[in-house]
């Protein structure tokens, strides 16, 4: 049996509140190589997905026991199910924990994120949970485009939720399900959704993946702006068209076979202010129905 099969049988001879204690410490251990100091390291959307895994509920959690015999002995079971000695257990503890107060005396990670943007477009959209998220994300293929890994929706709704842009809704329990925390998006979510929307599709500068995303939820504006904030990006994109053209125009000694990576680029730069401008006459003349008119999303959309 490999080391994550062993693992898994691990977590599957607990039961109940020890089954989903041992699996997020387990976990814990896996990414850190250290145990939690309390409760507050796991986060509530952490919790609940390890819950959901393990189909028990939540609120199990609060009866696990961080201390006495048992304790000390499923800690002594995971350090062997990773291969951890007792030496390297102290030698990785210590290195863990400089790397954890240097992350702590860090500033914080901005949210201005196209990840960030889709689960707040999502939310705008209706209150969910973070399966459901996830489920969407795929369906519409924004995983792939914006390379999320498994983690990132866990990471990003406590960080959104600590900025005051999403909250927690009452737990949902359908049927005989553990409980799912539900999040909904709050004016202020409202707020950076649009103001985020407004940045990536009027600038340039932003990658693909992050105007694509803004596309995928730029009806959070109104059908008006949104064709005056693509055709800004279309000038600004023909303004680096028109720059570009006049170097090459001064290198005229260069043979054109090593220009080869310039024309590209251009070539695309004129496919994109091509297909922003066409965009945005079919919106203004209405070849396309935009869902909320001239609205803008409120509260009363989420």
């Amino acid at each position: 049996m490999d080391a994550g099969r062993e693992r898994l049988q691990l977590v599957r001879n607990k039961s109940r509140a020890t089954r989903l204690g041992f699996g997020l410490f387990l976990k814990f251990f896996g990414l850190e190589a250290r145990f939690p100091h309390g409760p507050e390291e796991f986060p509530p959307s952490v919790v609940s997905y390890m819950a959901e895994q393990l189909k028990v509920d939540p609120a199990e959690f609060a009866a696990y026991p961080w201390s006495g015999r048992s304790a000390k002995y499923h800690r002594e079971q995971i350090r062997a199910a990773y291969g951890f000695r007792e030496f390297s257990v102290v030698i990785y503890g210590r290195i863990r924990s400089i790397e954890f107060d240097q992350r702590r005396s860090m500033p914080p990670r901005p949210l201005f994120s196209p990840p960030a943007l889709a689960v707040l477009g999502l939310l705008a959209e209706s209150a969910r949970h973070p399966y459901e998220m996830r489920t969407l994300l795929r369906e519409r293929g924004l995983d792939r485009a914006l390379k999320l890994k498994h983690a990132t929706l866990y990471d990003l709704l406590p960080r959104l939720t600590a900025a005051g842009l999403v909250e927690q809704d009452d737990p949902a329990r359908p049927g005989n399900r553990p409980e799912r925390t539900v999040y909904r998006i709050t004016p202020a979510g409202i707020t950076s959704l649009m103001t985020w929307l407004r940045e990536l599709l009027s600038d340039p500068a932003h990658d693909a993946a992050a105007f694509a995303a803004a596309l995928s939820f730029m009806f959070a504006l109104p059908g008006n702006e949104v064709a005056e904030l693509v055709s800004h990006r279309a000038e600004r994109i023909n303004v680096t068209i028109e720059e570009v053209e006049a170097g090459l125009a001064a290198a005229p000694d260069v043979e054109p076979v090593f220009l080869t990576d310039h024309g590209y680029a251009q070539a695309l730069r004129r496919a994109e202010r091509d297909w922003l401008l066409a965009f945005a006459a079919d919106v203004r003349q209405g070849a396309l129905t935009w869902p909320l008119g001239d609205e803008e999303y409120s509260d009363d959309h989420s």
